[in-house]
């Protein structure tokens, strides 16, 4: 088996996992939650939005960190 080094070991799944980048107008659930003052209710409102097919998320890397932006649909 190839032994592959720290940096070696990123490169390749960086290949596999290409890194999606933030597009303009989504909302992360801490943002929402910010402007409204409850995570709960943040993520309450943008699962019922979802399961109303008002919006859809996306995953990305923002910061070096995985998160969820949520999107509107266009209809």
């Amino acid at each position: 088996m190839e032994q592959f080094d720290e940096n070696e070991l990123l490169e390749e799944l960086a290949a596999q996992f290409p890194i999606k980048r933030r597009k303009p107008g989504g909302v992360t659930a801490q943002e929402l939650a910010d402007k409204i003052g409850s995570m709960s209710a943040a993520r309450r409102i943008l699962k019922m939005q979802m399961d109303q097919g008002e919006l859809y998320f996306e995953e990305v890397i923002e910061n070096g960190h995985p998160m969820k932006v949520w999107y509107k649909r266009i209809s």
